[in-house]
């Protein structure tokens, strides 16, 4: 294998000392501009004040059956709306209402913004917010047409949708109130306007979830069923269909060996980009089953991750390794006494030396990066995550990260569990 001179090799450590030296200044300015801009809310002189109003307060939802006259549907506001509003305020408007109507069938809206006064000519340090941009800038670009601009065709959706069909074919039936539901599958060729519609039905999903974003609809792996309301038209026996509600599952593969057709117990499942809170929930759960298990007690926890505690979580309870680490180490600082600085730094070498792994560099990877660096400067990234500036504040805040994370955990459990 060929060997880097001395004197070129010299000379690219003074180029990575200096580039180096400048990525850190450069990182620590865009940390304190992100730190700064993640706790930057907003703020309103006493006159801007007077323009402001909670978006989840002004929001209604309507759904309207093609038999009913928008202003006679009752509407009901949104859980969130911080994917449109960041703050959740909007600027600009006095005794704000923003009615947003949706065809109960086919899903298309048409957005009613109303107000008595605007600050436009009034207060000259800010404009008021563009409410139509805001809704339309998370619309799917590859179809716009599920907003209505105006009323005329709006309404003139709602009138097609009295002979809508869903989609696919009936999974199963149920009556709750004295109210028909039908659980309806997905078509099972693939077909654009089903894909169009679904994503009509995810927009409303953007206010319901917290995460929510629209299902990639060209991944043959998700399956979407929709719930309908049901129920007869006054003229004849046909059905009218409302959208009750919507799941996108995804299929994923299970070893034929854990395949056990007989015994409905869930394996696993795979959740795409899970918020804080459903960690959470996991971690929870699962240090609820394990905390028990003989292999967790609090002497062997001590003693650090062992190859049992791995087997039981992945034989006993189908919990993967990387997820019974995470218990065993929130176990550990249950265990632990951080008024002792010697059981402290135990636990913290412990994480860390986990955290550390994947950073990890052999002498040969270097000197293969360094010698690709002098060509690329997109291999210096990687160089310098190497170096003990860059690696030791990165591990730190690793760390801190995972620690706050253990104590939510923690503290729920002694809130509920008097664990």
């Amino acid at each position: 294998m060929a060997t880097i001179p001395d004197d070129v090799l010299s000379g690219l450590q003074e180029v990575l000392t200096s580039k180096i030296e400048e990525r850190l200044l450069q990182q620590q300015k865009e940390e304190e501009e992100m730190a700064e801009n993640s706790q930057k809310q907003r703020s309103f002189t006493q006159e801007e004040e007077e323009w402001v109003s909670n978006a989840v307060d002004v929001i209604k939802f309507h759904m309207v059956e093609s038999s009913q006259s928008l202003e006679d549907t009752p509407g009901y506001p949104p859980i969130f709306v911080h994917q449109f509003f960041p703050d959740e305020k909007i600027f600009g408007y006095k005794d704000l209402k923003i009615d947003i109507y949706f065809c109960a069938s086919t899903m298309y809206f048409y957005p009613i913004i109303s107000y008595t006064s605007t600050s436009k000519e009034i207060v000259k340090t800010m404009e008021p917010d563009d409410i139509l941009e805001r809704f339309c800038s998370e619309l799917p670009d590859w179809h716009m047409e599920v907003y209505k601009k105006t009323r005329g065709s709006f309404e003139e959706e709602l009138k097609k949708q009295i002979d809508f069909k869903p989609y696919g074919e009936v999974v199963y039936k149920f009556t709750n109130n004295n109210e028909s539901f039908e659980l309806w599958g997905q078509p099972k060729e693939f077909n654009k306007d089903f894909n169009d519609y679904v994503t009509r039905i995810q927009f409303l999903a953007l206010f319901e979830f917290e995460t929510g974003d629209y299902t990639d609809m060209d991944d043959e792996g998700f399956l979407t069923y929709i719930l309908y309301s049901v129920k007869k038209k006054s003229e004849s026996d046909d059905l009218i269909y409302s959208v009750a509600g919507y799941a996108s599952v995804y299929r994923y593969y299970v070893y034929p060996e854990n395949e056990k057709r007989h015994y409905p117990k869930v394996v696993d499942i795979t959740i795409e980009d899970p918020s804080d809170d459903l960690i959470y929930c996991r971690d929870y759960v699962d240090l609820l089953t394990l905390k028990d298990q003989p292999e967790f007690s609090e002497e062997k926890v001590k003693a650090g991750f062992s190859k049992e505690m791995e087997k039981v979580g992945r034989e006993k309870y189908k919990i993967n390794p990387r997820q019974t680490r995470r218990i065993y180490e929130i176990l550990r600082l249950h265990y632990t006494d951080e008024s002792n600085k010697d059981e402290l730094k135990a636990y913290r070498i412990d994480v860390k030396r986990r955290l550390e792994k994947p950073m990890k560099r052999t002498k040969k990877e270097i000197n293969r990066l360094s010698f690709l660096a002098a060509e690329d400067k997109h291999y210096l990234s990687v160089l310098e995550s190497n170096n003990p500036e860059v690696k030791q504040p990165q591990l730190q805040r690793l760390y801190e990260k995972q620690i706050d994370e253990y104590k939510c955990v923690l503290n729920r459990l002694k809130k509920y569990e008097n664990f």
